[in-house]
């Protein structure tokens, strides 16, 4: 469940809404050609906003290959629950694929939007269904080694592979 405000739907609405009023602002009070471009740019900011920040499919997006991941890995497995539009999500992406970067060979990472019947299912199951951005590292023997919710905590996950080993 996303507890942020702002998510994929609201911001849509949200930006409807602020599109609406300005262009019936302007037309009370005149529709000019610069109240039109303006009336534009908004538009358009508002498209990139919602093209560029949203964090994309997961790179396991099926709950069978994401089970079976968490089963049959000799690594241990980091899963990210994320949704379309949480700023802590998007914060957290880029230490993620530098943790995912430097450890390639220690660690896995699995990435799932619980917008997702995959995501829900897991995150639900693995009870890191309440806020996101969710994180559960878990060692190759499918024990918990670290939980974290709302950011991400590079050191921590690093302390606990390390005492895991």
């Amino acid at each position: 469940m996303d507890i942020y405000i702002l998510n994929r739907f609201s911001y849509i609405i949200l930006a409807t809404v602020v599109l609406v009023a300005m262009g019936l602002i302007f037309a009370r009070n005149g529709f000019t050609r610069t109240r039109a471009l303006a009336l534009g740019a908004a538009a358009l900011a508002f498209f990139t906003a919602w093209a560029t920040l949203r964090t994309g499919p997961g790179t396991e997006t099926d709950a069978q290959a994401a089970n079976l991941v968490l089963r049959e890995s000799q690594q241990p497995v980091l899963i990210e629950f994320y949704s379309d539009y949480c700023a802590g999500c998007l914060a957290a992406r880029p230490l993620v694929d530098g943790l995912e970067r430097d450890l390639g060979d220690r660690l896995r990472v699995v990435r799932l939007n619980v917008a997702s019947p995959a995501g829900m299912d897991l995150a639900i199951q693995l009870q890191a269904d309440q806020a996101t951005p969710a994180f559960v590292l878990l060692g190759s023997d499918g024990q918990e080694l670290w939980r974290g919710f709302g950011f991400f905590d590079d050191a921590a996950v690093r302390t606990a592979l390390d005492a895991s080993s």
